[in-house]
């Protein structure tokens, strides 16, 4: 599969401190924006854990300029859409706009990001829900699943889960929310990127007026950049009739020379109904009620997880299962099953990079962890090499003998060698 010539992406740095990174599209009919702000639920105090999502559910409540409403108004009368995500390092901001609305979609961004009041009120009522959506949490056995498994594969600091505890939310208020914030808006903190189809002269203009005036400093290392892996079980104990089961081991960095080797690897184990696992494991066996595997990259960092859903009498044979499939790829795997893999990945990722949005994503990621964007084509060839030696060879260097297992249910796993696994 080959895709046509991509147009290169520009890396420069602006008198305002914004590290930008363009990408023209010019058969496209929209563009977007997106803004990569250092931080995230790792930055968060010790004592307002929850801090980092707080942000994100108020900081379009009122700015200098626009009450909620009026900035709402202002983005739809141009029709923009909006939105803000945070992540364990991080918080993204988008805009996706009309060609001709880009330098008024950029000045309402920097309003938004830089300007925000956070309103008392909108803060106490955003603290509220986060506690609403913590007590449902323990409803939600897959949630408390991925909490568990975030925070022994990351430990207490990466694995932070967005919604904090309740008494580190009680501790959040709307002037230490402003103050949180403030420190977040430094040059050498802030990267953006610009795809699709527009003027990025005026595009340039309107992002040295919107963020001017941000206050110098040197660039810093990410906070909380340091995983914190604890191999070995942990239980979360519910009335459950399904056990929900969560298996997690050393994957590599994005940077890493294997990393498009494990995303094959991934596909192979969870990349459709002709997987690893969902045929072995669900279709064939009938162990699971769901399965799927996923692999994560902090800055520096890799974890694989393999999680699944399965009886409390079917456990110890599940996790066997699980941990056998991973191996077993090493012993038989054909080069049919290897090419649909690989043919999967690309597909997706062709597909995908129709997005202008998803163009925008990928080069901030590319910033994120190696300083520069890589172009599609060159990651496409690089799933496009990986052999069936290359699998076998990542599974030798990358052994699964460390171990975190979490468990939610009603008794935990028994039987297993977490420190000592396939």
């Amino acid at each position: 599969m080959s895709i046509v010539q991509e147009p290169s992406i520009s890396q420069q740095r602006l008198k305002c401190g914004l590290e930008l990174l363009t990408q023209p599209l010019a058969g496209y009919h929209t563009a977007s924006v997106m803004l990569r702000v250092a931080g995230g639920m790792s930055s968060e105090p010790d004592d307002q854990l929850g801090l980092a999502y707080i942000v994100e559910q108020t900081i379009d409540k009122g700015t200098e300029s626009f009450d909620a409403r009026g900035l709402a108004d202002a983005f739809d009368a141009i029709g923009v859409t909006h939105s803000v995500y945070t992540g364990r390092q991080s918080w993204a901001f988008v805009v996706s706009s009309l060609p001709e609305f880009v330098p008024r979609a950029v000045e309402l961004l920097g309003e938004l990001v830089c300007r925000p009041r956070f309103p008392q009120e909108t803060v106490a009522t955003a603290v509220s829900l986060s506690r609403q959506q913590l007590a449902s949490l323990e409803d939600s056995p897959r949630g408390l699943l991925r909490r568990e498994m975030a925070l022994r594969a990351y430990g207490p600091v990466l694995g932070r889960h967005q919604l904090g505890r309740p008494e580190t939310l009680a501790a959040i208020t709307a002037e230490g929310t402003r103050e949180y914030w403030s420190r977040r808006l430094q040059q050498g903190r802030i990267a953006v990127s610009v795809t699709g189809n527009c003027d990025l002269q005026q595009t340039k203009a309107a992002l040295e007026t919107a963020f001017a005036g941000l206050p110098q400093s040197p660039a810093p290392e990410a906070e909380g950049s340091v995983v914190s892996f604890t191999a070995g079980s942990s239980h979360v104990d519910k009335p459950l009739d399904q056990t929900q089961m969560g298996l997690s081991f050393a994957g590599v960095p994005y940077a890493d020379a294997d990393f498009a080797i494990e995303k094959v690897l991934l596909a192979l184990l969870s990349g459709g109904m002709s997987s690893r696992l969902f045929a072995e494991v669900r279709e064939k066996r009938g162990l699971v009620y769901w399965v799927g595997a996923w692999h994560e990259q902090p800055r520096r960092g890799g974890m694989v997880h393999i999680g699944a859903a399965t009886t409390p009498q079917r456990c110890l044979q599940t996790y066997e299962t699980l941990l056998g499939e991973v191996s077993r790829l090493g012993e038989d795997l054909t080069e049919d099953e290897l090419v649909r893999a690989k043919m999967g990945l690309l597909s997706e990722s062709v597909t995908a990079g129709a997005s202008v949005q998803r163009h925008a994503s990928e080069i901030l990621v590319d910033h994120f962890h190696l300083g520069r964007a890589v172009p599609l084509e060159q990651k496409l060839a690089a799933v496009r090499a990986v052999t069936i030696d290359d699998i076998r060879g990542y599974l030798e260097r990358h052994p699964r003998d460390s171990l975190s297992i979490v468990t939610v249910g009603r008794e935990p796993l028994s039987g297993s060698t977490p420190s000592g696994g396939m």
